[in-house]
């Protein structure tokens, strides 16, 4: 991880300039531990489809993303919630299982944006899904 302070509080991990590659936060889901943070950058592809199950919440608010979002075939047994999330990579969430909230909703800073192609082909919600920005 590069250039992240501890985290505030509330849990979330501050923004300022702060950057996380893609294979920490996976090493991060494969621990057990709960994804927290706010305004970081992503760097490099995102892949948790080597993960099977992410038992814990996952919230990236306000981040961006350098590459894709992988998670075809992934089960989340949490809340999801990418809110002001910019993803420049494709994202892949075919298969997936959302037994908790997924939450794609603008943010006071901004509204999601998914850049690539995007598939949530025969993906099943069971919590609410929220895509309105």
């Amino acid at each position: 991880m590069c250039g992240t302070a501890e985290p505030p509080s509330s849990g979330l991990r501050p923004s300022s300039t702060s950057s996380i590659s893609a294979d920490a936060i996976v090493e991060r889901v494969l621990a057990g531990e709960p994804i927290a943070f706010d305004g970081v950058t992503v760097v490099g592809d995102l892949d948790l489809r080597s993960v099977q199950t992410v038992t814990r919440p996952f919230r990236c608010t306000d981040c961006s993303f350098e590459g894709s979002l992988l998670a075809s075939d992934v089960i989340f047994d949490r809340i999801v919630d990418l809110s002001g999330a910019a993803i420049n990579g494709s994202t892949d969430l075919n298969g997936a299982v959302f037994r908790d909230a997924i939450l794609l909703r603008p943010t006071l800073q901004r509204a999601s944006s998914l850049a690539g192609p995007v598939s949530f082909a025969l993906a099943r919600f069971e919590g609410r899904a929220a895509f309105d920005g």
